[in-house]
């Protein structure tokens, strides 16, 4: 049984008052705010300006503990530990609220770091209870539940009352720190009840995680300048581990109590010194200090590496650049993609900053960028079937820097009110394309308009196509790049109604920096297809914009077809054009290698002949027999034989490659 995370219900309202206060460092005015939550497993964006009340938030900290069986002596200790929590969360809410209006208020705003007085005991209340959300939300408390729920079985039997002697010790032992002052050490509770710390597993991970802070360094690190803030999980505690490997020794915590202020708790006292004969002092003096972007962003990276199902934040940028950090810093092997996130984000980030904007289908509101972009050069990079790529500078607004992008400007169409006509069909796409998020798609940074024309803007990949790619880098494992082609185009299926990709080649498949291919011109063939009256303005290969090996045969005869009516792309197309993409990255050869133009593909394609025709391949596979059925159904005549898009992920996971041959690519 997997334990929810507790989360202290006061912390919401430090969140949200935040959300709504002067932003003291730039003057601005108030402004109505608000917090917003991810889900990482939906990837879907939520503005919260009210405490959410769901069920992954619990009101009883112990709610896992409780069980039919248990016996009264249980129940009870069990409540009383509930009560004793919301003393401690009372208390430490009023230590919090000192701290947070001594961090934001206005007489400090002239001082780096300062300190601040607290009285002993409060300072006491918040150093207990956070050292008790590290042993609530760690995984000896996960163990504690498992092993409650092995010794009384997952049956609800009440009829049993069932009474356990460790567990009533444990609950006791957790009581204890709950109710007595930080000073009271676990060696008091072993002389009372005449056991070690040894004798009872939890007892020592009492003694580890929660006493063993009774007189740890409590300071206020506050995020400085700019919209650089702290994010927030379910399970609000983060821990200060450079490694990333997040050890049960790690005794450096941080809370985020607002988007600008975490509080710190660095344990480096060893609990079995002696104590000092000194008198205890009766105030603590706190310190605040200004902490940089950068370490604002590494204690987010800490966040995200704990692979939280939901994260609150406020800040978009500041969570595109956490996750640029996590990516820089992580040096453990395990790593969690928040790609979608740091997209996502960017997206937003950029409509609230960017004052142009353009409304389009449904209502939806893109980003203008045509004001911000400047194109290089004097001619395209590159020439698609239906688009001209340029290449042009754009200053990010989230990074702060100039960076490349690649400005796709759909090619001029002879035909009377044509931006018109190119306009009002692109905005569907362009709605469809500012919606997606994975990462082997394309991002959609914007659009750039000219008197005539229509354009998109997207990051620049210096990697070129993945056929550029492959023949600089020949050992590179060509069926794990398929594998991520294929999850691309199973994403672009998966919506509702399905997007379809319509002129899959290995020409519109990018490497980006890391290796990973980007699935970029989707859906432009059905612009083209409705803005230039379907079959009547398009003669001969003109047509097919040079992809007609890659085209289904049922789109080949459609085109053949005297009655002049426009071709139906569909999933069933895409999954054709992505077998002869396979064919093409395994071979380095474009389907049909022994024809020299599309005329005589088109030939082949009428006499049923398949795009693997006279072709090689250039790597070894583990099972080359079972790779070459998959194509062959994937070619298919009868589009119903072929498999589905998300039946070829499966598929290409299971391919393995064992060599590069001499001659590839």
């Amino acid at each position: 049984m997997q334990v929810t995370a507790y989360f202290p219900p006061f912390l919401w309202d430090f969140w949200l008052r935040a959300t709504k206060a002067y932003d003291a460092e730039t003057s601005k005015p108030p402004v109505q705010g608000h917090l917003n939550l991810y889900d990482t497993f939906e990837n879907e964006f939520r503005e919260i300006d009210e405490s959410p009340i769901s069920p992954h938030h619990q009101s009883d900290a112990f709610a896992d503990l409780h069980h039919p069986s248990h016996g009264r002596r249980t129940v009870a200790r069990l409540h009383q530990l509930q009560d004793r929590l919301r003393q401690l969360e009372i208390k430490a809410e009023t230590a919090i609220s000192i701290l947070v209006d001594e961090g934001t208020h206005k007489r400090y705003w002239r001082y780096g770091a300062y300190s601040v007085p607290m009285d002993s005991r409060q300072a006491d209340d918040l150093r207990k209870y956070i050292a008790f959300l590290h042993f609530r939300n760690g995984p000896v408390y996960q163990r504690l539940v498992d092993d409650t729920r092995a010794e009384l079985g997952e049956e609800c039997d009440t009829s049993m009352n069932s009474e356990s002697p460790s567990l009533l010790f444990t609950l006791e032992a957790i009581g204890t720190f709950l109710k007595l002052g930080s000073r009271h050490r676990v060696g008091n509770l072993c002389m009372q009840s005449g056991c070690g710390p040894g004798d009872n597993i939890y007892l020592q991970e009492l003694h580890n995680l929660c006493w063993r802070f009774a007189n740890s360094d409590l300071s206020i690190g506050k995020a400085h300048g700019g919209d650089h803030e702290y994010i927030l999980s379910e399970s609000p505690l983060g821990l200060m581990d450079e490694t990333f490997d997040a050890l049960p020794n790690t005794y450096n915590l941080f809370l985020p109590v607002t988007p600008k202020l975490a509080i710190y708790l660095l344990c480096d006292e060893d609990i079995s010194a002696p104590a000092s004969p000194n008198p205890l002092p009766t105030l603590n003096y706190i310190q605040i200090f200004p902490e940089a972007q950068i370490d604002v962003h590494l204690r987010n990276a800490f966040v995200l590496h704990s692979a939280p199902r939901r994260l609150y934040f406020a800040s978009f940028r500041s969570i595109a650049l956490s996750v640029s950090s996590y990516d820089e810093f992580r040096r453990s092997p395990a790593h969690n993609d928040y790609s979608r996130l740091k997209q996502r984000c960017r997206q937003k980030y950029l409509q609230q900053t960017v004052t142009k904007t353009l409304v389009i289908r449904n209502a939806i509101v893109v980003t203008d960028l045509t004001e911000r972009v400047d194109r290089l050069g004097s001619s395209p990079v590159a020439h698609g079937s239906f688009s001209d790529v340029w290449k042009a500078m754009w200053e990010d607004p989230v990074e702060h820097r100039p960076r490349f992008v690649a400005l796709k400007l759909l090619r001029q169409i002879m035909a009377n009110n044509v931006r018109e006509k190119l306009l009002r069909r692109l905005s569907s796409e362009v709605a469809a394309w500012h919606r997606l998020c994975h990462r082997n798609v394309a991002q959609f940074l914007g659009i750039y308009q000219t008197s005539t024309t229509l354009g998109m803007v997207s990051p620049w990949c210096d990697n070129g196509t993945v056929q550029c790619f492959l023949r600089a880098n020949k050992k590179q494992d060509r069926p794990a790049i398929l594998t991520d082609i294929a999850s691309g185009v199973d994403y672009l299926h998966s919506f509702t109604p399905a997007i379809v990709h319509g002129d899959l080649k290995s020409g519109n498949i990018l490497i980006d920096s890391e290796g990973k291919p980007i699935l970029t011109d989707f859906g432009l063939s059905k612009v083209l297809d409705d803005v230039a009256e379907c079959a009547r303005s398009r003669q001969g290969s003109s047509f097919c914009g040079g992809s007609t090996r890659w085209m289904a045969p049922e789109l080949i005869f459609a085109m053949a077809e005297d009655e002049p009516k426009c071709f139906e792309l569909t999933t069933w197309s895409d999954i054709y054009a992505f077998a002869s993409v396979c064919l093409e990255i395994v071979t380095g050869a474009l389907p049909y290698p022994t024809r020299q133009n599309e005329v005589s593909v088109a030939v082949d394609v009428y006499r049923g002949i398949r795009p693997s025709q006279g072709a090689k391949l250039c790597i070894g596979l583990k099972d080359e027999q079972g790779f070459w059925d998959f194509l062959h159904r994937c070619w298919s005549p009868n589009v119903f034989e072929r498999p589905s898009m998300s039946k070829a992920v499966d598929f290409m996971h299971s391919v393995v490659q064992v060599k590069v041959c001499d001659d590839a690519l």
